[in-house]
């Protein structure tokens, strides 16, 4: 990933400089852990040293903590545990961090809103601009012919597992 990235999922805006793919594999593993996950099945899950995993940890705590999402708490002989400061900052988190896995995991999560805007449409949102731009470019003849190329599955989202 590139250094200092800003991502945007849902409501949080997350500036944090997630650097590398271990920071998310931390993350992801720390948030679904029902309990404290020691250094060493870190550094093993990322194929790192010990000394890399406290360091991340010590910088990823730092961002979390900024952002008053979470705290990542250690706790002595056995290992990281999330303690979270914002319920709903961490859902969003959460969420933000389940995507970021995902893509790369193969699985890629592309969301857009086309829409044909209308006069009803232009007095309920200020988006009414960007749904028609998301439109024409889905139903453009390059992304049509894309998409069935790479057998991609177009779902909508009362289709998304919950």
């Amino acid at each position: 990933m590139a250094r200092g990235r800003a991502f945007l999922f849902g409501k949080i805006y997350l500036k944090m400089k997630i650097e590398k793919y271990r920071h998310i594999i931390i993350l992801r593993t720390l948030i679904k852990a029902k309990e404290p996950v020691t250094a060493n099945t870190l550094a093993k899950l990322t194929n790192s040293s010990l000394r890399t995993i406290k360091s991340d940890i010590a910088h990823l705590n730092a961002l979390c903590d900024e952002e008053g999402i979470a705290r990542i708490r250690s706790y002595k002989a056995k290992g990281y545990r999330i303690d979270v400061k914002d319920e709903a900052k961490y859902k969003e988190f959460s969420d933000s961090i389940d995507v970021l896995s995902s893509m790369y995991y193969r699985r890629s999560v592309f969301c857009c809103h086309p829409g044909y805007v209308d006069a009803e449409l232009l007095t309920l949102t200020t988006l009414s601009l960007e749904r028609a731009k998301d439109a024409q470019m889905m139903m453009s003849e390059k992304v049509m012919k894309w998409i069935k190329e790479n057998n991609v599955e177009l779902i909508t989202y009362r289709e998304l597992p919950r």
